[in-house]
C-alpha cells in the first residue's frame, strides 16, 4: 500500500502526537505528525496528507 492510499483514512492516535508520534490506522500502528498541534493519546484523527514519508494528521 502506499502512503497515498492513506489519505482521507481515521484512525486512533496510540501515543499523544506532540506533533510527532504513532496511530493506529486500518489495525497497523503507522508513525504520523500532525501540524503542530499536541493531541492526546486515544484521539480520533484523520490523515490530511502525505510529505515525502511524513503522514500528516488532525483531530477529527
Amino acid at each position: 500500500m502506499s502512503l497515498k492510499e492513506l489519505i482521507g483514512k481515521t484512525g486512533v492516535a496510540k501515543t499523544p502526537l506532540r506533533p510527532a508520534g504513532t496511530a493506529t490506522i486500518d489495525g497497523e500502528p503507522v508513525d504520523v505528525v500532525t501540524l503542530g498541534e499536541f493531541l492526546p493519546a486515544g484521539t480520533t484523527i484523520l490523515v490530511t496528507g502525505v510529505e515525502g514519508m511524513r503522514i500528516i494528521v488532525k483531530e477529527t
